[in-house]
């Protein structure tokens, strides 16, 4: 059996979107894959998340 192993680092916290690029960052991390819906779209709440990617995001 193959062991999977998961990095999880989570903040909860009012504005926690706005730390999502410097988290990224840290890790290492620089091409993230962000699944949403049309739901999370109409909220505004992946334009919150986006923001927080920083200015080196590129979305398509």
């Amino acid at each position: 059996m193959a062991t999977l192993t998961f990095m999880t680092h989570t903040i909860f916290d009012h504005g926690a979107s706005a730390q999502l690029g410097q988290v990224l960052a840290q890790h290492g991390i620089r091409r993230p894959l962000l699944c949403t819906d049309r739901g999370l779209v109409s909220l505004g709440m992946v334009d919150d998340l986006a923001g927080g990617l920083g200015n080196d995001a590129a979305l398509t």
